[in-house]
Parts: C-alpha cells; structure tokens; sequence
C-alpha cells in the first residue's frame, strides 16, 4: 500500500513538472525559443506617404499627398475622406512609375483618410485648423457695367461640365495655397500659406464686382490704363478691405470672335491686385477631381493659344502656364518682383505649375507619351521670393 501511495506520489510530481516545462515554453519570450518576434517581421507597408506624418495639422483645406507604392501595377490611386460629406471626399489620381500625388479637401477638425490602389491600403489621419491670421487673400470676378458673367470658351474647346466662375476661381485659390505651402514645406520652413475668405458652409468666397464702364469704354483703354482703372475701382468699391490684397478675373462681355478675349488682355499686379484677363479662363478646373485631368491633358489646342501656353501645343500647357500666370500676378499683390531663378513663380517658372501636382508630364507633341521630370524642376517660390514672403504679414504657418 505504501509502495502504491509513494508510485502515485512520483507520478503526481513528474506530471507537475512536466506542465511547468509547457507553460514556460508559452511564457518565455519567443528569443529564448529561437524563434523570429514580430518585431524582426513587421507588417509589411504597401503604400507610403511621403510628404505628411500621421496626425499632421495644417491651416487651409486642400492637402496634396505625395507618395508611392510597392509592387503594383495599379494605375490609379484613391482617396477618401471618411470624415466629410462633401461630394469632394474622394479624389483620384494617376500612379506613374509607382509614384504619385493626389489631392484631397479636408473639413475642418479631424480627417480620417484612406489611400488605396487596388486591395491595397493605409489610413492616414490629418487636421484642419482653419488660420486665424486676420490678413487675406480676396478672390474677385470683375465684369464690365453689364453684368454679363458668362466664360468664353472656343467652340473647339469641349468640357463635360458647365463653365462656372466661382468654381474655377474657388479651386485656383485653393491650388495656390497649396502650392505656396508645399513650396515653404519643402524648403523645410512648415507648410506656410496666405489665407482665404470662408462663408458658413466652409466654401471659398468669390466676389463678383460690376464695373463702371461698359466692355468697349474699357478696350479704349491701354493695358495700364485698364489696370489702373479697374484697381480703383475694386479698392474703392464694397469689396474694398485693408486686411485684404486681391486677386481679380476681368471678364468683359465684347467677345469679338470664336476666340473672343483676346483684345481685352490685361495680365499685371501691383499695389495691393493681381490682375489677369479671362481669355484662358475656360482652361482652368473647377472640381478637386478634375484637377488631376486638366494638368494631364495632351490634346491639342487653337493656335491662337500657343503664346499663353508657352508653345505648347497641349491643354495640360495651357492651364498650367494660365493657372501659373495667377499665382505670378498675386506675388506681385504681395509686393514681390521678378526674379531670374528659372523655376520661380515671379519668373516664367510659373509655366511648370503642372508638375507641383503631377508626377508626369505629357509631351506636346505626338507621340504624346508621358514622362517624368525631376522634382527639383518644379514651379516653386525661390529663395528670393521665399525670404520676402516669410515678413510678409500675409503668409502663416
């Protein structure tokens, strides 16, 4: 009996000790099994951001996510931001050599976004706060005394939607305070822009101001005497603010031809405007999701648009050198001059606006294949330029 009890006894013991041994082979960390951690085999990142960090914050409401992604052969990149109810939420872009840039519009506060290419994806959370700088940038479309604010647009000159000017005045501004804050970004000085005018839905606000002359009385007109003119009249007028420099479209309603426009040119800034004329008005985007499709365009355009396009002979050309001839006139509402740098906005750098949204660019001529340019060979504000606008009381961070 005792010989029993003593059997079952060892027994008892050599069971116990056999259990602490499995148990500490669960509980030890997995180095002492010779085993890899997760740590040694992270999860794999198949698209990356490049130019944002989680959680980043910025003050106006139109980000441009530059990235890439790993072994795909996907051709466009999605965005969605999960945090707006706006028909703006999501934004898609072309993916070239595994790169590209995407825009998305933010609301105000917390933005969750999710980029995609295919069944690959990443969540990026970004933030809104919208700027308090008391100093800003007024949008104005100016028209002669009757009122007519319809856009010319060439007859060889297809869109699918509708000309509207607040729009296509909307998303310049907002394009240019992009750009402006990728511009201060990459020279590693924070994502410093100008501010916009914002109603209660959280829309850029355009000015539409009627003239005192009628469209022929302001064509009697030379260039500078235009100017001058149409500059009194916005500063003195009800859209007239000292918080305020000002960025003005003049449309006038003489078109003259199929190619109307052409004879009211006034491309020029100065004081406290930029000012340009609304012949290649028709070029500009009026959607964040056009964007991408106006700056890629290889189709060819009128001849008699060749000049405003840099002579290149490409829509892309045209609202790229159109869109970049605004940016240039604002800098000089912003007291800037005209520099050397060939790749400044104050010079004819402005024609390369295109590439501070895009990763390729498309010839001008056929074969129209796409291909790449180096980043540094980007519209940009230069170093000039940079060191006036970082005094300038207009441009924050």
């Amino acid at each position: 009996m005792k010989q029993s009890f003593r059997f079952f006894h060892i027994l008892y013991r050599v069971v116990s000790a056999l259990c602490a041994a499995t148990a500490l082979i669960f509980i030890l960390p997995s180095e002492g099994r010779g085993e890899e951690s997760e740590a040694d085999n992270p999860v794999k990142e198949d698209i990356f951001i490049d130019n944002y960090a989680p959680d980043e914050s910025q003050s106006y409401p139109l980000a441009l996510l530059q990235g890439h992604v790993d072994e795909t052969t996907e051709s466009v990149v999605v965005v969605e931001n999960l945090s707006s109810a706006r028909n703006s939420r999501i934004s898609r872009s072309p993916i070239f050599s595994k790169r590209f840039k995407v825009l998305v519009e933010l609301v105000p506060g917390e933005n969750r976004l999710t980029v995609s290419a295919g069944n690959k994806r990443k969540d990026l959370r970004l933030f809104y706060r919208k700027s308090s700088n008391p100093y800003f940038i007024r949008l104005i479309y100016f028209v002669d005394s009757s009122g007519e604010t319809g856009i010319k647009t060439p007859s060889d000159w297809k869109s699918a939607e509708p000309q509207d000017y607040a729009s296509k005045l909307r998303i310049a501004g907002m394009l240019w305070q992009t750009a402006t804050a990728e511009s201060f970004n990459a020279s590693r000085l924070g994502r410093r822009t100008f501010s916009l005018e914002f109603d209660s839905n959280d829309n850029v606000v355009v000015w539409i101001q009627r003239g005192q002359k009628t469209a022929d009385e302001y064509l009697a007109l030379s260039e500078q005497e235009r100017f001058q003119q149409i500059y009194q009249e916005i500063i003195s007028g009800n859209a007239g603010s000292v918080f305020a420099r000002y960025f003005v479209i003049v449309s006038l309603s003489n078109t003259g031809s199929d190619h109307g426009g052409l004879c009211e040119r006034v491309a020029l800034g100065g004081g406290r405007v930029g000012m340009l004329d609304a012949s290649t008005f028709f070029s500009w985007p009026q959607t964040i999701e056009s964007v991408a499709g106006f700056l890629t365009d290889p189709s060819p355009i009128p001849e008699v648009y060749l000049h405003d396009s840099a002579y290149r002979n490409a829509r892309w050309a045209l609202t790229s050198s159109s869109l970049g001839a605004g940016l240039h006139e604002l800098g000089h509402a912003l007291e800037l001059d005209h520099v050397a740098d060939p790749n400044d906005f104050m010079s004819r750098g402005f024609d390369k606006f295109n590439r501070i949204f895009t990763v390729c660019e498309p010839g001008d001529s056929p074969p129209q294949k796409n291909a790449e340019f180096s980043q540094n060979d980007c519209a940009r504000w230069g170093r000039i330029t940079t060191a006036k606008l970082l005094h300038s009381p207009w441009i924050k961070k």
